[in-house]
């Protein structure tokens, strides 16, 4: 999803997103994606928050490209009862490996050159991402996450990005990232329909995507 203007205003895109299950999939009643499987899922729960996350990493059109790395690491806590947004994390992450952004990334993403230049490397944002959810008490000091579930639009961001990202950064995986919500999932299941991407899904419902 390309985002040029931060911080999110509470009528983007990641609000709407609660709008896809609200009428049937309640924190009662919102089940888990894991890393153990697709067709896995964890017993049920009931959340107070959902913590909607997008990773944007690095990329190019038409080629492989290997190392990918998170270039900018957004999340929004949307409390689950009042389906309003409470506070938000945002930092772009500089590159290491591959520093200089393709143009192809640049008008995909919407990310600038000089954003990723001027940003702290990866584990440094990982590091005060943690105290963050540390600060608001969403994770204990033992590191357990605490009634909220991370909600994403697909697996890749939390079952492949960011193993990626820890490995080449030499940095262990915190266990609170090993479960999430595929808004695409509860989409497909609750309309019937080939979710498709995020574009798609608004469409459907009569919802644009805002910036």
């Amino acid at each position: 999803m390309n985002r040029k203007k931060l911080p999110y205003p509470k009528n983007t895109s990641f609000s709407t997103l609660t709008a896809m299950y609200k009428p049937k999939y309640t924190p009662k009643n919102t089940k888990y994606s894991s890393t153990q499987s697709s067709s896995t899922q964890a017993p049920l729960e009931t959340f107070d928050y959902f913590l909607i996350l997008d990773f944007e990493a690095t990329c190019d059109n038409n080629r492989q490209f290997n190392p990918q790395e998170i270039i900018e690491f957004p999340t929004v806590v949307l409390n689950a009862k009042t389906l309003e947004i409470e506070t938000e994390f945002h930092s772009y992450c500089k590159p290491v490996h591959q520093p200089q952004l393709t143009k192809f990334c640049q008008e995909l993403t919407g990310i600038q050159q000089e954003w990723v230049d001027a940003a702290p490397t990866f584990p440094e944002v990982y590091d005060k991402y943690d105290s963050w959810l540390k600060e608001l008490k969403l994770v204990n000091n033992e590191g357990k996450r605490i009634n909220f579930a991370f909600v994403t639009c697909g697996d890749w961001d939390l079952k492949s990005m960011i193993k990626e990202q820890t490995r080449l950064s030499g940095l262990p995986i915190h266990n609170y990232f090993k479960q999430w919500i595929n808004i695409k999932n509860l989409y497909g299941t609750f309309y019937n329909r080939n979710p498709g991407g995020m574009p798609k899904m608004l469409s459907y419902l009569g919802l644009n995507i805002l910036f």
